[in-house]
């Protein structure tokens, strides 16, 4: 293991593929124009556990996206995602989608950003490791994250949990 990636997170395919490291976790969502399939995962309305939504991407990607070779020049081991995202914020509660707009929200890009822009929040990317540090300085007020990462360090910078 090494102390600190060789990359930053939307290099982690090239570096795999050119031979910078052996293994790593690739996330589509900080690369979302090359491997594009894989965002199904990210979808709303999907299971309740990081777990089922796992086998069930699981399930998908072997049997129907595999065959589209987003991964070419690796050799990929498994797929899978977290559990649903939940959205943290440092400044007040968010009840309707008024309170949304221009709020000011990390995403890890993919889904998650076309929504929060979609909604009419101003949505950038970031990612995950850097959500704690993000929030506690004030800049982003909010923060998209799955739930059962994100609520042991959310409770201690977000007021409005």
């Amino acid at each position: 293991m090494l102390p600190k990636h060789p990359a930053a997170a939307p290099g982690t395919f090239d570096a795999v593929r050119d031979g910078l490291v052996d293994v790593s976790y690739v996330t589509a969502s900080y690369t979302p124009a090359r491997h594009i399939l894989p965002l199904v995962a990210e979808l709303p309305g999907a299971g309740e556990t990081a777990e089922i939504n796992s086998v069930a991407y699981n399930r998908i990607h072997w049997k129907y996206l595999d065959k589209a070779n987003e991964y070419k020049g690796v050799h990929l081991l498994g797929v899978f995602t977290h559990g649903p995202g939940q959205m943290f914020n440092t400044k007040r509660p968010i009840r309707t989608l008024n309170d949304l707009q221009g709020m000011k929200i990390r995403t890890g890009g993919g889904i998650a950003e076309a929504m929060a822009r979609a909604l009419g929040a101003s949505a950038f990317v970031k990612p995950a490791p850097e959500s704690y540090e993000l929030l506690s300085s004030g800049s982003p007020t909010a923060c998209s994250s799955p739930r059962n990462r994100s609520s042991p360090f959310a409770r201690r910078v977000s007021p409005t949990l």
